[in-house]
Parts: structure tokens; sequence; C-alpha cells
């Protein structure tokens, strides 16, 4: 690739530049996950990528920090605010921020075209990152939420007449009213459990609304109906209840919106959910 100014590439040249200086020059592990995330923010917004690098490049900072900020899903906040760096940067310094974005681009261009191999990394340092990456990534996420979500509903074949033939536990949410297979509830507890303890301010409380913000601070779904799903799959094995046990029918005169806030109930976490008989499901269903 030639060395040229930065607006005379074409949009697929300053996507493989911009994604070079990610993985060649960063220091950090990433899943493929993490480095689609980055080739979409590329895609959408090559301008501001490409001055978060330049500013990286005057700090001699590698992508890293990048990386981190796609962790934690703040990459449009921190992207604004490199954009601002280099616009003051731009305005009180231009003919050294030119300077260094000439050399920028002579140094990712060189090592596009002339790569060496990665140096890697030092046993101790991949064993650490990997520990990181897997405590980050956690096992909270959307996909295994509707996934034992699923799981839990009783199959086809279960059903007589559109009914239970074996024990269930029935749980209602925000927007969910849910007939859940007991047995395998209790055969995904603990994965239920372990996604609940990655919920910011379960211990002592917290609304509806915060349900998709992780501990580390980082948010796990965009949507409302996988909150209510983890919700209610709390509700059914006793791992998440409402304070004081605000019934349903009264959350609408009781919380802000109608939405409830969630507590862990660590009491519950060893106990076996009981269901409720296939006989009762009438009884059940029609309160």
């Amino acid at each position: 690739m030639e060395i040229k100014e930065w607006n005379e590439y074409t949009q697929e040249e300053k996507f493989q530049l911009l994604n070079h200086w990610f993985h060649y020059y960063g220091k950090s592990i990433y899943t493929l996950e993490e480095l689609e995330k980055f080739q979409k923010l590329i895609e959408k917004n090559n301008t501001k990528i490409f001055e978060m690098a330049i500013i990286s490049y005057i700090n001699r900072e590698d992508p890293s920090f990048l990386l981190k900020t796609i962790r934690k899903n703040r990459t449009e906040e921190i992207l604004e605010q490199f954009h601002q760096k280099s616009k003051e940067i731009k305005s009180k310094y231009p003919d050294e921020y030119e300077g260094m974005v000439k050399a920028f681009i002579k140094e990712v261009v060189g090592t596009y075209n002339h790569r060496s191999p990665d140096i890697p990394l030092s046993e101790g340092e991949l064993l650490r990152q990997l520990q990181e990456l897997t405590k980050s990534k956690g096992y909270l996420t959307a996909k295994n939420v509707n996934q034992i979500f699923n799981e839990c509903l009783f199959k086809e074949e279960e059903l007589q007449d559109g009914k239970p033939t074996k024990d269930f536990s029935f749980a209602i949410g925000v927007a969910t009213a849910v007939v859940f297979n007991t047995e395998r509830l209790n055969e995904h507890k603990s994965e239920i459990n372990n996604m609940i303890n990655e919920l910011y301010g379960i211990e002592t409380g917290t609304t509806f609304t915060n349900l998709c913000i992780k501990k580390d601070g980082s948010q796990w779904t965009d949507l409302h109906r996988t909150m209510d799903r983890l919700m209610v799959l709390g509700f059914a094995t006793g791992l998440l209840e409402i304070p004081c046990n605000i019934p349903r029918e009264e959350w609408a005169n009781t919380f802000e919106n109608g939405l409830p806030i969630v507590v862990k109930n660590e009491e519950n976490i060893a106990t076996p959910v009981v269901g409720i008989s296939k006989e009762d499901y009438d009884k059940v269903t029609k309160k």
C-alpha cells in the first residue's frame, strides 16, 4: 500500500490499515466477537478511530485501551472524548499534529506492507490476560439467558391439551408470564445463580431498568424482554424476590413506572425448586 494523505485512501484501505493497527500494535488478546465490534466501529466512523489512533501514537500508547472501552460498552463516549482532544491539539499545534499524522501513516503503512512476525507474549502475561478475559466476559450474556429460558420451558411432547404433564413453576415478570418445567429449572439453577450474581447492586436491590448492567459497569443487553426473562428465571427459582413481597398487581402503585425493585435471595441458593402439581395448573394460571 502506498503512503498517502489519510483522505486519499479508499474506505477499504482505511479499514485495512486501522484493522492492522488494532491487531499488530495491540498488546492484548481479544475474542472474535470483540474484533467484530471493532471492525463495525471502523465501518461506522473510521475518522474518529483514526483520531484515536493518532492521539495514542502521540502518547506512545497501544490500542489496548480501546479494547477495554469495547468490553465496557463505552466506545461512543470515549471516541467523542478523543475527537474533542484531537480538535484541541490541531487547533493549538497544527504543524506538530500534522507531522505526527504523517509519521503515523508512514509507520503503519510500512508495517502493513512488510509485516514481521508478532512478538509473542510471555507465558505469564498470556495466562494473566486469559484470566482477565474470562473474568470480564463472565457468564451473563443475552445468549445464555435466552438459551436457558427456552430450555426451561415445556417441550411440545410434555404438554397434553396445552397443559403440562409434569410439575411446573409459574412466574410473572414485567411483560412475561411463564410456565417452566420445574425439573429443568433445578438442572439450570446454578447457572441462573451465576448470571444473577453478575448483576450490579443485586445484593442490596436494584431497579428493573438497571438489570441490564453488570458489576463491572458493562451492559450485557439492551432489550427489556431479555432482562424480563432473567428476572422471571430468578423468581421461578427463588433466587430473586421483590422487597416485602409486594404482589404483581400492586407494582403500578408502588414502583416508579410500575417497574419493580428486585433483590437476590441468598437463602434459596441451595434450596431445590419445589414445583406445582400438574393437577393444579388451571387453578394457578387462572389467578
